[in-house]
């Protein structure tokens, strides 16, 4: 395949690569597939350096479904909406007034994606 888009006009310095990423582990058999296979592989917890733990951690893209604070429906609604990053909350709180979360609940969920942001910021 590889040889095949080479041959064709423009496709000589583009760069064609397969990658597999996951929210999830990889087991020892699909690394050393994926290996052997020359893709670039990221889960949870692999490579050891450039994991999606460290990529998020990094980047503080922390996904709304991190937040133990909403419930399963209220995560659902924002996502519906169009919510997706903890930062979105904290940057429009008012969104979370529109998920139907109120008063002292709305304050605890913001404490929460505050405390992720914080701790990427040390």
């Amino acid at each position: 395949v590889e040889r095949q888009w080479k041959e064709r006009p423009g496709h000589d310095n583009k760069f064609h690569q397969g990658w597999v990423v996951t929210n999830t582990r990889f087991t020892s058999d699909a690394i050393a597939f994926g290996t052997c296979m020359g893709m670039e592989l990221v889960s949870w917890d692999h490579p050891r350096h450039g994991s999606l733990r460290e990529r998020v951690d990094a980047s503080g893209l922390h996904p709304i479904t991190c937040l133990s604070t909403l419930k399963r429906s209220e995560k659902e609604r924002l996502l519906h909406d169009g919510v997706v990053l903890c930062t979105t909350l904290l940057d429009n709180a008012a969104l979370l007034e529109a998920a139907g979360v109120k008063g002292n609940r709305a304050a605890r969920i913001l404490s929460e994606a505050k405390e992720l942001t914080a701790r990427i910021e040390q």
